[in-house]
């Protein structure tokens, strides 16, 4: 387990990185469109009573309105070619983002 005063300020410097990439916002009618959540530590106490941290994880996802399938071919939805490519983008910049941050962790060097 990282030691407290390595941990919480990778943890603070983390979800502020990546609420800025992924955050969490609604649509005009009020509804949430995007979410991105808490960073979720999963910790095992080992047979001599300290603790391993096991995994971190981070859960984010967006609403993207795809097009329906219509009985009159004439008719047709716009494909969401954007949203698609605009989630697909920041999904990657996220991924390496937390793949840069962890590195402070697990190495012990500090960043933040």
């Amino acid at each position: 387990m990282p030691k407290m005063a390595r941990w919480q300020p990778w943890i603070s410097e983390t979800i502020s990185q990546l609420h800025a990439i992924l955050p969490t916002l609604y649509d005009e009618e009020g509804l949430i469109c995007t979410f991105s959540g808490d960073l979720q530590a999963t910790v095992k106490c080992q047979d001599n009573g300290r603790l391993s941290l096991e995994k971190v994880t981070f859960e984010a996802w967006q609403a993207i309105v795809l097009p329906r399938q219509w009985d009159d071919p004439q008719k047709e939805d716009p494909y969401p070619d954007k949203a698609l490519l605009d989630f697909a983008y920041r999904i990657s910049k996220a991924t390496t983002t937390w793949e840069n941050i962890l590195v402070y962790l697990v190495n012990g060097k500090t960043r933040v």
